[in-house]
């Protein structure tokens, strides 16, 4: 029988209970539980106390699992009637829809992240700059989707137009890393194909469960079997996201966008919208355990000597957190005809969040030897300083602009 590691996990699952306590009685402004438990993670990993080994096979496990039910919690926010809104206009009329500027503002966040990240090549101080130009204008969607719950504004225009752009990022990202840094042995055009191949295999399967459920019979017997102790929806959810992760593996992707498609299949569902108790269930399952231990593990993974000894990748740190802020500032004044001033700098500011895909892209850029250690941490040190700073400048800026401006139109937000 093989052995498990029973003492690294004890004490991963110790601070995965400890770190929201700690933050929650801490002074101050009030910190994000990840930014607590990638520190937990740094502190407890080799780089710290040495009470933790990432690389178990248990552990390596729970951090591969936790990212794939992240992507796949961000898939389940995907609304398919924003698709359909844009798309029944025309494509004359998509640039004026909601999802249409956040689309041109991906573009332009590209863009500015390539016209920082290519001189930074050619002067030497950093390599593999088309991976790091992804994961720059890259967002964290758990982030803005959760302060923006807690400053309750995601059910307002503000909040939908920030929300929107937050999540095209996100898939846009994933299709990026997908295609061009895939681990796989294809060609690009391959895996676009592949890609398309995955996504009508989707569409499929949504169009057979969406007939299947529609059944009167069927139906009731889901809804008497979604309860304790059976709790059907939840275990299909669980198969579902285990069958799109193991489909992108097969077909050589990353596990990521098979999660993220899992996810957004659930949600095209309106599983969690006609039952929202399965929303709290899946919740509670993911950030309950697999996400936080998912975030401890990638602190432990970091290896804060290997960047404190890379002068180069040191100084890349306050350079790339300012470029951060700046590929999501500017493409935020699409929305200036919408709202105030204040607001658009609040949405770029909250935008600048990353942690996930930063994390999933560090990870791939490692495997390809695109990206060497130091340079990982210069990375992750770059997103974890903009957790840091992004929730709480957003709350400054959207609570000045909702005191007042001195913008002749009316606040929406």
């Amino acid at each position: 029988m093989t052995e498990v590691d029973f003492g690294s996990l004890v004490v991963v699952a110790l601070a995965a209970f400890a770190v929201p306590l700690l933050l929650a009685v801490a002074p101050g402004p009030r910190i994000p539980s990840v930014v607590g438990e990638v520190v937990a993670g740094i502190a407890l990993g080799a780089g710290g106390l040495g009470l933790v080994d990432p690389h178990g096979p248990e552990l390596e496990f729970l951090f591969l699992f936790g990212l794939a039910f992240l992507l796949f919690l961000a898939g389940l926010e995907f609304d398919p009637a924003v698709l359909r809104g844009t798309l029944s206009g025309g494509l004359r009329h998509v640039g004026a829809t909601p999802l249409g500027r956040a689309l041109l503002g991906m573009g332009i966040r590209l863009t500015i992240a390539f016209a920082i990240t290519v001189p930074l090549a050619l002067a030497g101080l950093l390599p593999g700059p088309t991976l790091v130009a992804f994961l720059i204008s890259s967002t964290s969607l758990g982030i803005v989707l959760s302060v923006l719950t807690e400053q309750d504004l995601l059910d307002k225009p503000f909040g939908q137009r920030l929300f929107l752009s937050a999540a095209v990022a996100d898939f846009a990202t994933v299709l990026l890393l997908t295609i061009f840094f895939s681990t796989g042995t294809q060609s690009p055009g391959v895996r676009v194909a592949l890609i398309v191949l995955l996504i009508l295999l989707a569409l499929a399967l949504y169009w057979a469960l969406r007939k299947v459920s529609a059944h009167g019979a069927v139906g009731a017997l889901v809804e008497r079997l979604s309860g304790a102790p059976t709790e059907l929806r939840v275990r299909g959810s669980f198969a579902l996201l285990l069958a799109f992760v193991a489909l992108a593996g097969q077909f050589g992707l990353e596990v990521i966008l098979g999660a993220f498609i899992a996810g957004a299949i659930v949600s095209s569902l309106a599983i969690e919208r006609e039952h929202p108790l399965y929303h709290v269930k899946i919740d509670a399952i993911g950030y309950g355990f697999f996400i936080p231990v998912f975030f401890i593990l990638t602190g432990a993974r970091l290896d804060i000597p290997a960047l404190l000894n890379a002068g180069d990748a040191l100084v890349l740190v306050p350079v790339l957190l300012a470029a951060v802020f700046l590929v999501k500032g500017i493409p935020a004044l699409l929305y200036r005809d919408e709202f105030a001033w204040g607001d658009c700098a609040a949405a770029g500011a909250l935008q600048s969040a990353q942690m996930t895909l930063t994390v999933a892209g560090v990870e791939i850029g490692r495997q390809l030897d695109l990206i060497d250690e130091a340079l990982g941490a210069a990375l992750i040190s770059v997103a974890l300083l903009s957790v840091l700073i992004a929730p709480i400048a957003f709350a400054r800026l959207h609570r000045r602009a909702s005191l007042g401006s001195d913008d002749p139109r009316p606040n929406k937000a």
